[in-house]
Parts: structure tokens; C-alpha cells; sequence
């Protein structure tokens, strides 16, 4: 134990108001839903199409149409969802900043990751595998040999 710990100590009173009994039990029992359960319940209709089909209008639009979109959303004239907001200020802090990161994923998601194709340069040696010579074994080593050989290469 630490210094100045003395274990447990009769009579002791703390955390008694805190602990659960079978008269005292939590309101809210179970586990608590996942963040995914919790947006499917929430009743989003927002499916996967329609979700990329934004994202692929988004791309498509101006940088003059997506900066207007971002200054009638500050001023409360249209109400955009966050993730909307949160992607057109993404696009722009990754043109700030030179990157593409945003615009690769955006374009990954549209029509898919495109296959790497690997080009292998070396050469691969190929062992040539012989078959042992059994001419130097018994009769009895031959026969245990065969039948090791069947046994490991039957097809």
C-alpha cells in the first residue's frame, strides 16, 4: 500500500451513499447504445448514394458557388448539414495548404480505389528439385522410404 494508507478501517462510511444494492439501482440500465445505434435511430435517411452523389456535386461546383454556400450558411440564410460545411472547409484548407488528401478520398469513394499493379524487376531462381538416390539404401530402408514417398506425394 501507499504511504499514509491504512487499508480498510471499521466503521468506514465512504462512497456508502454511491454504491448499488438491490434497493439502488441505476435509472438508465444496460449498456449505453453505440454512436452507430444511436444514428440509426436518430432517422437519417441519408443512404450511401445519396451521400456520395453530394460529395460528387460538391466537387463539381466553383470555388465562387462553394464559398457562397459557406457565406449563406454563416449568415442563416440556408441551413447546411455540418458534414457539408465541414467538407467544403476541408476542400479549402487542402487547396491552402497544396494537398489533395480530401480530394483523393472524395475521388476514391466516387469511382473506387484503382488497382495497383505490382512490376516484379528480379529474377527468380528456381531450385531444381531431384529425386534422392535410393540405390545406396537397404531393402528395408528402400521399402520405408517408398512408403513415406506414397504417403507424402499422393494426388
Amino acid at each position: 500500500m501507499g504511504k499514509g494508507v491504512k487499508g480498510f478501517q471499521r466503521g468506514n462510511k465512504v462512497g456508502l451513499q454511491n454504491r448499488f444494492s438491490a434497493e439502488k439501482q441505476p435509472q438508465k440500465r444496460g449498456r449505453k447504445p453505440s454512436m452507430y445505434k444511436k444514428a440509426l435511430d436518430s432517422g437519417c435517411e441519408l443512404s450511401k448514394e445519396d451521400f456520395v452523389y453530394v460529395i460528387r456535386c460538391l466537387l463539381e461546383m466553383s470555388v465562387g458557388e462553394l464559398q457562397q454556400l459557406l457565406s449563406k450558411s454563416a449568415k442563416s440564410e440556408i441551413e447546411l448539414p455540418i458534414w457539408v460545411e465541414a467538407f467544403i472547409k476541408g476542400l479549402f484548407a487542402d487547396v491552402k495548404r497544396g494537398r489533395t488528401d480530401l480530394f483523393r478520398y472524395s475521388m476514391n469513394l466516387i469511382f473506387g480505389k484503382e488497382p495497383q499493379h505490382i512490376q516484379i524487376t528480379n529474377n527468380i531462381n528456381q531450385v531444381n528439385y531431384t529425386s534422392p538416390d535410393i540405390s545406396v539404401l537397404s531393402d528395408e530402408e528402400k521399402e520405408v522410404f517408398v512408403s513415406l514417398w506414397q504417403k507424402t506425394h499422393r494426388k
